[in-house]
């Protein structure tokens, strides 16, 4: 039922009238039709932190909710430096920034170690605790994932860190 849920809100996203699909293909193997996101189409917070990733060359896709395994609102891929957002999901505005602050500061934590690799690194070595023990329910217990995961959690509900630090990447390459 949240399956059939999620396509519906997803078919109630508004794209674009110049959007065009473009097919990619995921982690598994599974190649499906994605919709790029332009800085272009947005204004605020939103338009800085997709204009730093486009000096990146970090593409954000939108993509229906059955491309996403486990029900995921978003996901970054550090090897190929793509984010995909799920439809389902960024419907709503706060909703949306929230997943685009999380995806982005993976690719802040991507960047400290080079951005074009596969490897992210923790950013901040004191998190607030609300982040590590939701990090905790959400993601299980390794250390490793909770370590990034929590500084995800706490930029994507933070006004202004994503953009902040992918500004600060951008002037890491020189861009």
């Amino acid at each position: 039922m949240k399956k059939v849920i999620l396509l519906l809100l997803a078919s109630l996203t508004v794209l674009p009238a110049s959007a065009d699909w473009i097919e990619v293909c995921f982690k598994d193997d599974e190649c499906g039709e994605v919709y790029e996101l332009s800085s272009d189409e947005f204004d605020g917070e939103a338009k800085e932190i997709l204009n730093n990733l486009e000096k990146l060359k970090v593409g954000v896709y939108k993509a229906y909710p059955y491309y996403f395994k486990n029900d995921y609102r978003g996901l970054y891929y550090p090897d190929d430096n793509n984010i995909f957002l799920n439809m389902g999901y960024i419907g709503v505005h706060d909703d949306f920034l929230n997943i685009l602050r999380h995806e982005s500061w993976h690719v802040v934590q991507d960047c400290k170690d080079g951005l074009y690799n596969s490897s992210l690194q923790k950013i901040w070595s004191t998190v607030p605790q609300q982040y590590t023990e939701e990090a905790k329910k959400r993601y299980g217990l390794d250390p490793t994932v909770i370590r990034i995961e929590r500084e995800a959690l706490w930029a994507g509900e933070t006004y202004g860190m994503s953009a902040a630090q992918t500004g600060e990447c951008v002037k890491k390459y020189g861009l």
